[in-house]
């Protein structure tokens, strides 16, 4: 992350064992967390334009980096203070592959 991103998230780069990833998924609907009523603890919350930082949903730590209509990748943990990273990529499909190739190897 770079840029007014790293500002708003509070962090400027994820390091992340591989055995901490239990899946990477390509299907998020964004509406669906901006339905959702998002507990704030560290970052940005503009519905509809921008989500980035630390939220608390269903009780669990979640961060997003996340523009309006950008595509997206989830990221499922086991064993980190997050539950799931939800970032915004160019390509989610490529992205979700290299992951999973990477997990396989």
């Amino acid at each position: 992350m770079s840029g007014a991103r790293k500002l708003w998230t509070l962090r400027g780069e994820w390091n992340i064992p591989l055995k901490d990833i239990t899946s990477v998924s390509t299907k998020y609907d964004p509406k669906l967390s901006i339905r959702k009523s998002l507990g704030r603890r560290l970052g940005v919350n503009a519905p509809y334009l921008y989500f980035g930082g630390t939220f608390v949903e269903d009780g669990d730590q979640i961060f997003y980096d996340l523009k309006r209509n950008e595509d997206a990748i989830v990221v499922s943990l086991n064993d980190d203070k997050f539950k799931r990273l939800i970032i915004g990529v160019d390509d989610p499909t490529a992205t979700a592959e290299l992951i999973e190739k990477a997990l396989q190897a």
